[in-house]
């Protein structure tokens, strides 16, 4: 990527220039967010408060009013430093989460802020345009042949699932079972091989699978 000249490359005077409703609100919980970063390495790793404590943190009852937007940040940020955990720093080692870097935490807000929806070109070219050389990227640097088809999933479960059913398909296709003319019900059955010490998502994304029988 390649910085511009104009005003959106200086977020220092952008900033100056801002005195409208968002400033406060997105200021303040900028500075919370980068707290909360800068004391992670040692804080506890695990979450500190009960589901009660938390509960009761955040208000048990439905309030019969609104609150300023500040108000309910520091209710938010309060409850945080003791019911997470801190997967956004060197010592979690639990599941394959965490460990984001401080650009990327970046990037979420600003793409939070444009608030588009990705799921189209029309929605926000800028989503399409930057998944399309995504893809391009990974195909060149896996050296995979050009043309591969890429896609991005919504998480871990989601990418097993994607990657388990691209195997059927091959596997059952070489079998001389067509999907899209025959189906899956009366498919052959298909063989998984897992390790002993796999993942539950392993196991949810083949139950999404079942239409042909897996064996483990």
């Amino acid at each position: 990527m390649t910085p511009g000249s104009d005003s959106t490359s200086q977020p220092a005077a952008v900033l100056s220039e801002c005195q409208g409703p968002y400033r406060a609100v997105l200021m303040g919980s900028a500075a919370l967010a980068v707290q909360y970063l800068e004391e992670v390495d040692t804080r506890s790793v695990n979450a500190t408060a009960t589901a009660e404590e938390l509960a009761e943190t955040l208000g048990l009852l439905l309030p019969e009013s609104g609150c300023a937007p500040e108000e309910a940040i520091d209710v938010l940020a309060r409850a945080g430093r003791q019911g997470t955990v801190a997967s956004s720093g060197p010592r979690w080692f639990g599941l394959v989460v965490g460990g984001t870097l401080p650009v990327a935490i970046a990037a979420d807000w600003l793409t939070s802020a444009w608030d588009n929806n990705g799921r189209a070109y029309v929605l926000g070219p800028l989503n399409a345009v930057a998944e399309h050389l995504a893809a391009e990227w990974l195909v060149d640097l896996l050296n995979l042949p050009r043309g591969t088809s890429v896609g991005f999933t919504s998480g871990c479960t989601m990418a097993h699932f994607t990657a388990l059913a691209a195997a059927r398909h091959r596997l059952l296709s070489d079998r001389g079972w067509d999907i899209e003319r025959d189906g899956l019900h009366a498919a052959p059955p298909v063989n998984v091989v897992l390790g002993s010490e796999h993942g539950s998502d392993t196991d949810g994304s083949a139950a999404h699978c079942r239409e042909t029988p897996l064996t483990y």
